[in-house]
């Protein structure tokens, strides 16, 4: 849980990453837009919370409407009338984190009694293989050592390998 992110006025790409256990005064408790366009692909937004939202708005608040979410594990992301979170491929289960973070139930930072917790994930998260390759950047970095630097994202943060099968990799029949 690295903190929340609040997007003003710009239109940045959030790409792999994890935006969990967070909590905000107002709407979006992990995103929230106030004015831009930002694209969020092969994300977790998941146990946010807001003082003045609930369901989806908690997790992600748009203000102008114009995000783009692709390929990601949204919380609540099904809303009460049925209407799918805006994007493509988005789903609405449980991450399975290897252990949430957790409030100690008295609030964050009150009590000294909070968890972090380990957002790693368990191997039956519905999270593991729904991202989408095509949103991996390059490796101008060459994570892995290789010598190959226009190749997708190799590893994680963690060092694991990224990308264990890609879709196209079917095994032949």
């Amino acid at each position: 849980n690295g903190g929340a992110v609040h997007v003003q006025n710009s239109s940045p790409r959030i790409v792999n990453c994890t935006v969990a256990a967070n909590w905000a005064r107002r709407q979006g408790g992990g995103i929230s837009i106030e004015r831009g366009s930002p694209m969020i692909a092969n994300s977790i937004v998941w146990g946010n919370s807001s003082a003045t939202a609930s369901g989806t708005n908690a997790q992600v608040f748009s203000r102008k409407g114009g995000e783009f979410v692709a390929h990601c594990c949204v919380q609540d992301e099904v809303s009460g009338d049925g209407q799918a979170f805006p994007g493509i491929e988005n789903i609405d289960r449980d991450p399975l984190f290897v252990r949430p973070a957790n409030d100690g139930g008295d609030g964050w930072g009150i009590g000294g009694n909070d968890d972090l917790g380990d957002m790693h994930l368990r191997g039956s998260s519905p999270c593991i293989d729904r991202g989408n390759t095509v949103m991996l950047g390059e490796d101008t970095a060459d994570l892995n050592g290789n010598r190959v630097v226009n190749e997708l994202v190799p590893v994680d943060l963690a060092g694991f390998e990224r990308i264990v099968r890609a879709p196209d990799d079917e095994a032949p029949a």
